[in-house]
């Protein structure tokens, strides 16, 4: 257990940190955007092309984790980051440019490193629950981004800023070194990377009925919780009318939700339900709930509003862990990482696709409602699904 302990601990600030650099965007680059005169519309591209390289790095981590090693990989994805951070900080637009690259490089293997070595070592029925806890690191990660970026730009620089934040990259990787010859004890030095063990990875999680599901549902339910974190608060001001500060405080307590929700769905899908069932109930609910969003008139009592952005992060937001842990339950041996690689390109894509399509709902018809519906919609059938026994699984893993 105290190999789990370091384990879980270790991969929780990496999930932290991994979350933290791609924030430097939104947070850093209205600054940036002043400074060089640039279209306010630069920090969505450069965001688009960080989660889009994040992409291709997560499919392409499999054989890399399998060659070098799970932590190895974690230590190359914190240097990636802090690199580039670091070229950022340079003050070029081209270079900064550059620095998104290798962000995006960096966040991909991030969470199939982790779940690799969460696979190996958790006890079975104790799974989701380690894994949702390693999950927390992502609204933490969200919390450090939005802490320490502005305190660090009222004593610095933006650039300065960024040198100090890739500082810790660095640091990070050096500390977790001493679990190396634990966590990666089973590389395959042989190993070789190629497009077609990549591309086969991909055909093997598409032809797995299982994975299959749990993929579409991964990119479903992410896309439901990024709707939430993009559309939420400007719903209440431009829609509704609710003051700045109230608009806030909603979004802050649906996040606070999620990250209680995590740990709680882990528990319980450790020691109550099965995780399948878990998932299912929990697809449902954020349907609904994410429906219901539709339902809030300006005049609704405050306290409301806020039970039900708890509601909805409690469900949109805590599902994370419990998604992970059931996509390396069904992993061939040692290959959590590999589909879990798979599972996280499907997260990303939601990331893009239902932000884009209900940014286009809104532009045409003005309703965020009918935005927060059609995704209510599209969650509530793969909730169902997961309440019916799985399909029998026919297909042999990649080699």
């Amino acid at each position: 257990m105290k190999i789990v302990a370091l384990s879980v601990v270790a991969m929780l600030i990496q999930q932290a940190f991994s979350t933290m650099a791609p924030m430097a965007i939104p947070l850093l680059g209205p600054v940036v955007v002043v400074l060089f005169d640039l279209n306010p519309g630069y920090i969505g591209g450069l965001a688009a092309l960080t989660y889009g390289i994040g992409m291709v790095s997560a499919i392409a981590s499999g054989s890399v984790i399998r060659k070098y090693g799970p932590l190895r990989v974690g230590q190359l994805s914190l240097l990636l980051c802090g690199a580039g951070l670091w070229i950022g900080a340079a003050g070029s637009v081209p270079l900064i440019f550059v620095g998104v690259l290798l962000i995006g490089a960096g966040i991909g293997p991030s969470t199939p490193a982790s779940s690799h070595i969460l696979a190996r070592f958790s006890p079975p029925h104790l799974a989701p629950l380690i894994f949702s806890i390693k999950q927390t690191g992502v609204p933490l990660g969200g919390i450090m981004a939005g802490t320490l970026y502005p305190f660090w730009l009222g004593l610095v620089d933006w650039q300065g800023a960024l040198l100090i934040a890739g500082a810790l990259y660095l640091a990070f990787a050096l500390i977790i070194q001493p679990l190396r010859p634990t966590l990666d004890d089973e590389r395959d030095p042989t190993r070789r990377f190629t497009i077609s063990a990549m591309a086969g990875t991909f055909r093997f999680a598409m032809g797995h009925p299982v994975l299959r599901e749990l993929a579409i549902a991964h990119c479903v339910f992410t896309g439901l919780q990024v709707t939430f974190a993009t559309f939420f608060v400007v719903f209440l001001l431009d829609g509704l009318g609710f003051d700045l500060v109230f608009a806030g405080l909603a979004f802050a307590f649906g996040q606070g939700a999620g990250f209680g929700g995590r740990i709680l769905w882990g528990w319980v899908a450790s020691r109550l339900l099965s995780t399948r069932l878990v998932l299912g109930l929990l697809g449902v609910a954020m349907a609904i709930t994410g429906g219901a969003l539709a339902l809030i008139e300006g005049d609704w009592p405050r306290w409301a509003v806020i039970a039900l952005s708890a509601s909805y992060g409690l469900t949109g937001i805590g599902f994370q862990g419990v998604m992970l842990a059931e996509v390396a339950r069904n992993a061939p041996p040692g290959g959590a990482g590999d589909v879990t690689g798979v599972a996280v390109v499907f997260a990303y894509a939601g990331m893009v696709i239902f932000p884009g399509l209900i940014g286009i709902i809104v532009g045409l018809t003005g309703s965020y409602q009918a935005g927060f519906v059609l995704v209510a919609l599209v969650t509530l059938p793969i909730g169902l699904r997961f309440l019916r026994p799985a399909k029998a699984v026919t297909r042999q893993p990649p080699a």
